[in-house]
């Protein structure tokens, strides 16, 4: 998927598949590294494809917020998958910050071995310090 065509999505159902491909690359990513006993060159590699994905939901949720379209993901607050959940809480945040906070205290409470907990608690955490506006976004991408 190439990330300058983001820019462009008006569609709804494309903004909506382009948002879950890379939050479902994430969790396989991040299910990876955390919940499986890879080598560490594999846990590297993995590693790198999940930041990769977050740099372009970082792209797609600029956009979405731009285009109000942020309301689009809020259905991805109930996924299956733990780690989809938390990327959507994380970009839901300005947009419906009650329900996308309850989903990432929820996730905190998730029995142990919980390594969502941390990325759950980072994102809160970078919310309150208003790490997450997209309007400053850009500061968060590679150059």
């Amino acid at each position: 998927m190439n990330g300058k065509r983001l820019w462009f999505i008006s569609d709804t159902a494309v903004f909506k598949q382009e948002f879950l491909s890379f939050a479902s690359t994430y969790a396989s990513a991040m299910e990876e590294v955390f919940e499986k006993q890879n080598n560490p060159v594999e846990r590297k590699k993995q590693l790198k494809i999940a930041n990769q994905m977050i740099i372009e939901l970082k792209k797609i949720y600029k956009q979405a917020y731009l285009k109000n379209k942020l309301s689009e993901i809020e259905e991805l607050l109930f996924h299956e998958n733990k780690y989809v959940r938390c990327v959507a809480a994380t970009y839901s945040l300005i947009y419906n910050y009650d329900l996308a906070q309850k989903v990432l205290n929820d996730l905190l409470n998730l029995p142990v071995p919980n390594y969502v907990a941390p990325i759950a608690r980072l994102s809160l955490a970078s919310w309150e310090k208003g790490l997450l506006n997209p309007e400053n976004i850009d500061h968060a991408l590679p150059k």
